[in-house]
């Protein structure tokens, strides 16, 4: 009797014990799965930040090259602004120069609707042109304004009607009683050709 109740003692010391470790076991499983999901959790939320980072670093640099880009234009706008009013500033106070004489060249038979004006000061010897309506000339040919000075033609530059409208500035003269456009092949000419003025007007 006594021999089977020390078997039957320790057969319920060892089912207890095997229990025990079962539950352990069983709480160590649980903790590994845990820390398992916690870290794939971690992973995953840290490469969504650090791909929404990324994307967010980049739209910021986007929008830093952007801004500069338009600072880059807005002052360009802003200096050339600035220059074609200075500009159209120095036009006004040339052309309202007590100095400065308007002449006003209109179209001969060759051309009788054409017409241009020069603006020229005598005591800067400064030539302007303003072409109001010029044919278009042929390919290879120019115009050419011409200074007269007591009948002489003195070359006073070429020109092109893409600034058709603008004040242009030529060649200065020192002396002049009259002013012509002839047409010419392109680089202009030493002398006018006589039979191709379009324009003529005297001081």
């Amino acid at each position: 009797k006594k021999i089977f109740e020390e078997i039957e003692k320790r057969a319920s010391e060892n089912q207890t014990k095997s229990i025990s470790i079962a539950q352990r076991t069983n709480k160590f499983n649980w903790l590994v799965a845990a820390s398992i999901t916690v870290t794939v959790i971690s992973c995953a939320l840290s490469g969504y930040f650090w791909s929404k980072w990324k994307n967010a670093e980049g739209q910021l640099i986007s929008m830093q090259q952007e801004n500069q880009i338009f600072a880059q234009n807005a002052n360009y706008i802003i200096d050339s602004s600035q220059l074609i009013l200075q500009e159209k500033n120095q036009y006004f106070t040339f052309v309202t120069d007590t100095a400065t004489t308007k002449v006003i060249l209109k179209g001969l038979p060759i051309s009788p609707s054409s017409v241009a004006l020069v603006f020229w000061n005598k005591n800067t010897k400064e030539v302007f042109l303003d072409v109001k309506s010029l044919p278009i000339p042929p390919a290879g040919m120019q115009y050419q304004l011409w200074a007269l000075d007591n009948g002489v033609p003195i070359d006073a530059g070429v020109f092109d009607l893409v600034n058709s409208g603008n004040l242009q500035k030529l060649k200065s003269i020192n002396s002049a009683q009259a002013f012509a456009v002839t047409l010419e092949k392109d680089g202009g000419s030493p002398t006018p050709t006589m039979e191709m003025i379009h324009i003529l007007g005297a001081i």
